[in-house]
Protein backbone atom coordinates (compact mmCIF):
# COMPACT_ATOMS: atom_id res chain seq x y z
CA UNK A 1 0.00 0.00 0.00
CA UNK A 2 3.17 2.09 0.42
CA UNK A 3 4.18 1.63 -3.03
CA UNK A 4 5.27 4.61 -5.70
CA UNK A 5 3.14 3.72 -8.10
CA UNK A 6 -0.84 5.16 -7.85
CA UNK A 7 -3.05 3.35 -6.30
CA UNK A 8 -5.07 2.86 -8.76
CA UNK A 9 -2.24 0.97 -10.86
CA UNK A 10 -2.21 -1.49 -7.93
CA UNK A 11 -4.46 -4.32 -7.25
CA UNK A 12 -4.01 -6.56 -4.08
CA UNK A 13 -5.66 -9.51 -4.22
CA UNK A 14 -5.51 -11.82 -0.36
CA UNK A 15 -6.28 -15.52 -1.54
CA UNK A 16 -7.21 -17.07 1.64
CA UNK A 17 -7.01 -20.35 1.82
CA UNK A 18 -8.83 -21.85 4.32
CA UNK A 19 -6.55 -20.36 7.10
CA UNK A 20 -7.51 -21.00 11.06
CA UNK A 21 -5.55 -17.26 12.06
CA UNK A 22 -6.54 -13.86 11.93
CA UNK A 23 -5.57 -13.38 8.64
CA UNK A 24 -9.91 -12.63 7.28
CA UNK A 25 -10.46 -10.36 10.19
CA UNK A 26 -6.99 -8.15 9.05
CA UNK A 27 -7.77 -8.17 5.81
CA UNK A 28 -10.87 -6.88 6.39
CA UNK A 29 -9.71 -4.23 8.57
CA UNK A 30 -7.60 -3.22 5.11
CA UNK A 31 -10.63 -3.58 2.40
CA UNK A 32 -12.66 -1.25 4.63
CA UNK A 33 -10.38 1.80 4.01
CA UNK A 34 -8.79 0.65 0.56
CA UNK A 35 -9.98 0.04 -2.64
CA UNK A 36 -7.65 -1.76 -4.26
CA UNK A 37 -7.67 -4.55 -1.69
CA UNK A 38 -9.83 -7.61 -2.09
CA UNK A 39 -10.14 -10.88 -0.34
CA UNK A 40 -10.90 -14.09 -2.22
CA UNK A 41 -11.14 -17.28 -0.63
CA UNK A 42 -10.28 -20.80 -2.13
CA UNK A 43 -11.31 -23.78 -0.34
CA UNK A 44 -9.02 -26.35 -2.71
CA UNK A 45 -6.15 -27.31 -0.17
CA UNK A 46 -2.61 -25.85 -1.85
CA UNK A 47 -0.65 -23.29 -2.85
CA UNK A 48 -0.69 -23.83 -6.78
CA UNK A 49 -4.43 -23.82 -6.23
CA UNK A 50 -4.28 -20.16 -4.18
CA UNK A 51 -2.10 -19.15 -6.76
CA UNK A 52 -4.33 -19.92 -9.88
CA UNK A 53 -7.18 -18.07 -8.02
CA UNK A 54 -5.31 -15.23 -7.15
CA UNK A 55 -4.15 -14.75 -11.12
CA UNK A 56 -7.75 -15.79 -12.41
CA UNK A 57 -9.26 -13.13 -10.20
CA UNK A 58 -6.65 -10.21 -11.24
CA UNK A 59 -8.03 -7.48 -13.25
CA UNK A 60 -4.57 -6.31 -14.39
CA UNK A 61 -2.46 -7.01 -17.28
CA UNK A 62 0.34 -8.19 -15.30
CA UNK A 63 0.25 -10.75 -12.16
CA UNK A 64 3.03 -10.63 -9.17
CA UNK A 65 3.57 -12.81 -6.62
CA UNK A 66 4.50 -12.04 -2.66
CA UNK A 67 4.65 -14.51 -0.15
CA UNK A 68 2.91 -13.92 3.06
CA UNK A 69 6.00 -13.42 4.92
CA UNK A 70 7.97 -11.21 2.31
CA UNK A 71 8.35 -7.30 2.41
CA UNK A 72 9.03 -5.13 -0.54
CA UNK A 73 10.76 -1.67 -0.83
CA UNK A 74 8.56 0.82 -2.28
CA UNK A 75 9.41 0.93 -5.43
CA UNK A 76 9.35 -2.58 -6.26
CA UNK A 77 6.26 -2.34 -8.13
CA UNK A 78 7.36 0.49 -9.89
CA UNK A 79 10.52 -0.92 -11.05
CA UNK A 80 8.78 -4.35 -11.91
CA UNK A 81 5.94 -2.30 -14.00
CA UNK A 82 9.08 -0.05 -15.79
CA UNK A 83 10.68 -3.52 -16.92
CA UNK A 84 7.60 -4.00 -18.73
CA UNK A 85 7.36 -0.70 -20.36
CA UNK A 86 11.12 0.28 -21.60
CA UNK A 87 12.46 -3.78 -21.69
CA UNK A 88 12.74 -4.20 -25.44
CA UNK A 89 11.45 -6.90 -26.77
CA UNK A 90 8.72 -6.78 -24.37
CA UNK A 91 9.20 -9.51 -21.63
CA UNK A 92 6.78 -12.57 -20.78
CA UNK A 93 7.88 -12.26 -17.07
CA UNK A 94 9.96 -10.43 -14.79
CA UNK A 95 11.89 -11.18 -12.08
CA UNK A 96 14.09 -10.25 -8.91
CA UNK A 97 16.31 -11.52 -5.83
CA UNK A 98 15.14 -12.01 -2.92
CA UNK A 99 17.01 -11.28 0.28
CA UNK A 100 16.32 -12.74 3.60
CA UNK A 101 15.05 -11.31 6.49
CA UNK A 102 14.74 -12.19 10.49
CA UNK A 103 12.06 -11.30 12.84
CA UNK A 104 14.32 -12.75 15.86
CA UNK A 105 17.54 -13.69 16.48
CA UNK A 106 19.59 -15.76 13.98
CA UNK A 107 21.85 -19.00 15.38
CA UNK A 108 25.12 -18.15 15.12
CA UNK A 109 25.95 -21.12 13.49
CA UNK A 110 23.04 -20.52 10.76
CA UNK A 111 24.68 -19.98 7.71
CA UNK A 112 22.27 -16.81 5.98
CA UNK A 113 23.80 -16.82 2.83
CA UNK A 114 22.10 -20.06 1.68
CA UNK A 115 18.75 -17.81 1.64
CA UNK A 116 20.03 -15.62 -0.78
CA UNK A 117 18.01 -16.13 -4.18
CA UNK A 118 19.62 -14.64 -7.18
CA UNK A 119 20.55 -14.98 -10.62
CA UNK A 120 23.26 -12.79 -10.40
CA UNK A 121 23.93 -8.89 -10.38
CA UNK A 122 23.53 -8.27 -13.94
CA UNK A 123 20.06 -7.27 -15.61
CA UNK A 124 19.40 -9.53 -19.08
CA UNK A 125 17.24 -12.28 -20.14
CA UNK A 126 17.54 -15.58 -18.67
CA UNK A 127 18.50 -17.99 -21.04
CA UNK A 128 20.08 -21.54 -20.71
CA UNK A 129 19.26 -23.91 -17.52
CA UNK A 130 18.43 -20.27 -15.86
CA UNK A 131 15.25 -20.03 -18.33
CA UNK A 132 14.18 -23.61 -17.75
CA UNK A 133 13.91 -22.77 -13.68
CA UNK A 134 13.06 -19.06 -13.83
CA UNK A 135 12.24 -16.81 -10.70
CA UNK A 136 11.89 -17.43 -7.52
CA UNK A 137 8.24 -17.55 -6.03
CA UNK A 138 8.23 -14.56 -3.47
CA UNK A 139 9.30 -12.28 -6.57
CA UNK A 140 7.91 -13.44 -9.93
CA UNK A 141 5.34 -11.27 -12.23
CA UNK A 142 4.22 -12.54 -15.67
CA UNK A 143 1.96 -11.15 -18.11
CA UNK A 144 -1.94 -12.46 -16.93
CA UNK A 145 -2.17 -13.83 -20.68
CA UNK A 146 1.40 -16.14 -20.01
CA UNK A 147 -0.37 -17.64 -16.86
CA UNK A 148 -3.87 -18.25 -18.84
CA UNK A 149 -1.74 -20.16 -22.13
CA UNK A 150 0.05 -22.07 -19.80
CA UNK A 151 -2.50 -22.89 -17.65
CA UNK A 152 -1.10 -21.71 -14.66
CA UNK A 153 0.67 -24.01 -12.03
CA UNK A 154 -0.12 -27.65 -11.67
CA UNK A 155 -1.41 -28.50 -8.19
CA UNK A 156 0.38 -31.77 -8.00
CA UNK A 157 3.76 -29.47 -6.57
CA UNK A 158 3.65 -27.05 -4.18
CA UNK A 159 2.69 -26.44 0.03
CA UNK A 160 -0.85 -27.97 1.04
CA UNK A 161 -1.43 -27.08 4.61
CA UNK A 162 1.01 -27.68 6.76
CA UNK A 163 2.22 -30.76 3.96
CA UNK A 164 5.50 -29.82 2.66
CA UNK A 165 5.24 -29.38 -1.30
CA UNK A 166 7.65 -27.31 -3.45
CA UNK A 167 8.52 -27.22 -7.39
CA UNK A 168 5.49 -25.88 -8.29
CA UNK A 169 7.25 -22.86 -10.01
CA UNK A 170 9.75 -25.28 -11.66
CA UNK A 171 6.89 -27.22 -13.16
CA UNK A 172 5.92 -23.73 -14.34
CA UNK A 173 9.00 -22.33 -15.97
CA UNK A 174 9.77 -25.92 -17.17
CA UNK A 175 6.38 -26.15 -19.29
CA UNK A 176 6.61 -22.34 -20.10
CA UNK A 177 10.41 -22.62 -21.30
CA UNK A 178 9.22 -24.85 -24.02
CA UNK A 179 7.65 -21.55 -26.22
CA UNK A 180 11.01 -19.74 -25.24
CA UNK A 181 9.63 -17.11 -23.32
CA UNK A 182 11.47 -13.86 -22.52
CA UNK A 183 12.20 -13.72 -19.00
CA UNK A 184 13.90 -10.51 -17.86
CA UNK A 185 15.88 -10.55 -14.68
CA UNK A 186 16.79 -7.38 -12.46
CA UNK A 187 18.96 -8.10 -8.95
CA UNK A 188 17.27 -4.24 -8.36
CA UNK A 189 13.97 -5.60 -8.20
CA UNK A 190 14.50 -7.02 -4.25
CA UNK A 191 11.92 -8.98 -1.72
CA UNK A 192 12.84 -9.44 1.22
CA UNK A 193 11.94 -12.77 2.64
CA UNK A 194 11.67 -14.17 6.26
CA UNK A 195 14.01 -16.83 7.48
CA UNK A 196 11.25 -19.28 8.65
CA UNK A 197 12.25 -20.74 12.25
CA UNK A 198 12.00 -24.10 10.30
CA UNK A 199 15.18 -23.61 8.77
CA UNK A 200 16.82 -23.87 11.57
CA UNK A 201 16.05 -27.52 12.25
CA UNK A 202 18.22 -29.79 10.38
CA UNK A 203 15.23 -32.93 9.74
CA UNK A 204 12.46 -30.41 8.94
CA UNK A 205 15.25 -29.13 6.10
CA UNK A 206 16.42 -32.27 5.08
CA UNK A 207 12.78 -33.45 4.65
CA UNK A 208 11.95 -30.09 2.10
CA UNK A 209 14.82 -30.82 0.22
CA UNK A 210 14.76 -34.47 0.01
CA UNK A 211 10.97 -33.34 -1.62
CA UNK A 212 12.84 -31.06 -3.71
CA UNK A 213 15.07 -33.49 -5.37
CA UNK A 214 11.88 -35.67 -5.71
CA UNK A 215 10.22 -33.00 -7.33
CA UNK A 216 13.08 -32.12 -9.49
CA UNK A 217 13.35 -35.86 -10.58
CA UNK A 218 10.12 -36.49 -11.84
CA UNK A 219 9.51 -32.50 -13.84
CA UNK A 220 12.75 -33.72 -15.83
CA UNK A 221 11.14 -37.16 -16.11
CA UNK A 222 14.66 -38.51 -15.58
CA UNK A 223 15.48 -42.09 -15.94
CA UNK A 224 18.14 -44.21 -14.74
CA UNK A 225 20.73 -44.18 -16.96
CA UNK A 226 20.60 -40.91 -17.82
CA UNK A 227 23.08 -38.52 -17.91
CA UNK A 228 20.87 -35.65 -15.17
CA UNK A 229 20.87 -39.19 -13.02
CA UNK A 230 24.76 -40.18 -13.51
CA UNK A 231 25.62 -36.27 -12.45
CA UNK A 232 23.56 -36.64 -9.18
CA UNK A 233 25.06 -39.95 -8.66
CA UNK A 234 28.57 -38.60 -8.80
CA UNK A 235 27.46 -35.44 -6.69
CA UNK A 236 26.00 -37.66 -4.03
CA UNK A 237 29.53 -40.09 -3.72
CA UNK A 238 31.75 -36.73 -3.61
CA UNK A 239 29.12 -34.88 -1.61
CA UNK A 240 31.82 -33.74 1.30
CA UNK A 241 34.53 -33.54 -1.55
CA UNK A 242 32.57 -31.04 -3.76
CA UNK A 243 33.46 -27.13 -3.23
CA UNK A 244 30.72 -25.27 -1.92
CA UNK A 245 29.04 -22.56 -3.31
CA UNK A 246 30.80 -19.93 -3.28
CA UNK A 247 28.04 -17.40 -2.48
CA UNK A 248 27.30 -19.54 1.05
CA UNK A 249 29.98 -18.39 4.06
CA UNK A 250 29.94 -21.05 6.49
CA UNK A 251 31.86 -19.62 9.99
CA UNK A 252 30.95 -23.20 12.41
CA UNK A 253 31.13 -26.81 11.67
CA UNK A 254 27.37 -27.12 12.18
CA UNK A 255 26.68 -25.06 9.96
CA UNK A 256 29.01 -26.78 6.94
CA UNK A 257 26.93 -30.10 8.00
CA UNK A 258 23.32 -27.97 7.77
CA UNK A 259 24.39 -26.96 4.37
CA UNK A 260 25.87 -30.54 3.14
CA UNK A 261 22.40 -31.98 4.85
CA UNK A 262 20.51 -29.89 2.55
CA UNK A 263 22.39 -30.76 -0.18
CA UNK A 264 22.42 -34.24 0.63
CA UNK A 265 18.67 -34.01 0.89
CA UNK A 266 18.18 -32.96 -2.65
CA UNK A 267 20.07 -35.87 -4.20
CA UNK A 268 19.08 -38.55 -2.41
CA UNK A 269 15.39 -37.29 -3.62
CA UNK A 270 16.70 -36.85 -7.39
CA UNK A 271 17.93 -40.24 -6.95
CA UNK A 272 15.70 -42.51 -5.03
CA UNK A 273 12.75 -41.36 -6.63
CA UNK A 274 10.39 -44.40 -7.07
CA UNK A 275 9.02 -43.43 -10.39
CA UNK A 276 12.88 -43.88 -11.43
CA UNK A 277 12.31 -47.24 -11.67
CA UNK A 278 9.23 -47.58 -13.50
Amino acid sequence: MNQTIPPGDLEIIVVDNNSTDDTPRVAENYVDSHENIRIVSESKQGLSHARNRGWHEAKGAFVTYVDDDARVPRDWAERVVRAFEEVKPEPDAVGGKIVPYASGPIPRWYPVDIDILSRGGKRRFLTGDELRYGFFGSNMTFKKAVLSENQGFSSRYGMQGQAIGVAEETDFFRRLSESTPLLWYDPDIIVEHLISENNFDFGFSFRRCYKNGMALAEIEESRVFSWNYAKKILALLLLFLVRMDKEVKVATIRGYLYVRLRLMGELLGYVLHPKRFC
